[in-house]
């Protein structure tokens, strides 16, 4: 069968001095199921909304400045269904590898750094319960951790007196997420007319 799904996670790391512990993911999924293996992609996307704090004359951390994160997640994926009852329930458990780009953009950052973006390369995997209802829709719940390479930002160091000034940080990307997922699934007998 052909599968068609819309994956939402949460992700857990803490990124440390941007003030980010959770950030969720939106994932679309094309995969064909071929017995108990099922074979596809991933494209996934997300925006933060982060902050930094930085020292002032006011205090250590007292000064704040927002900006935003781009992530967008590129895989392909295999999974392997070690309990599968047809239309019912399946368990299985995946890999996936592929490249993820992060974006950050700073408006107050100088214009070589206010577009920071690095491409990095994805490596993961996670376990899943899938749930049928019907024939062609099934619910599922996802487990899983992935590496992502790392966030370039530019972090703003503000001295007592004269101009602030930014410098390039790199945070790595490690997260665990939980999620859901809710499939489509096209039959060849839908396929086929029935025949």
């Amino acid at each position: 069968s052909h599968n068609f799904g819309l994956v939402q996670t949460m992700n857990f790391q803490n990124l440390e001095d941007i003030e980010i512990e959770v950030f969720p993911l939106t994932n679309f999924r094309y995969y064909a199921k071929l017995g108990r293996w099922q074979t596809g992609v991933n494209l996934g996307w997300s925006v933060l909304r982060a902050s930094q704090h930085f020292d002032t004359f006011m205090g250590t951390k007292e000064g704040y400045e927002p900006f935003t994160i781009n992530i967008s997640k590129n895989t392909a994926f295999s999974q392997y269904n070690i309990i599968q009852q047809l239309n019912r329930i399946e368990c299985y458990v995946g890999a996936h590898v592929g490249f993820s780009i992060a974006t950050a953009s700073q408006s107050y950052a100088p214009d070589d750094l206010d577009a920071l973006k690095k491409v990095n390369p994805v490596v993961g995997g996670e376990i899943g319960m899938n749930f049928y209802f019907f024939r062609s829709l099934k619910l599922s719940t996802i487990v899983g951790m992935y590496y992502a390479g790392q966030l370039e930002y530019a972090t703003k160091e503000a001295s007592y007196w004269g101009q602030a000034v930014y410098e390039k940080q790199m945070l790595k990307l490690y997260p665990f997420f939980v999620g859901l997922s809710l499939t489509y699934s096209i039959w060849p007998a839908l396929m086929t007319g029935g025949r």
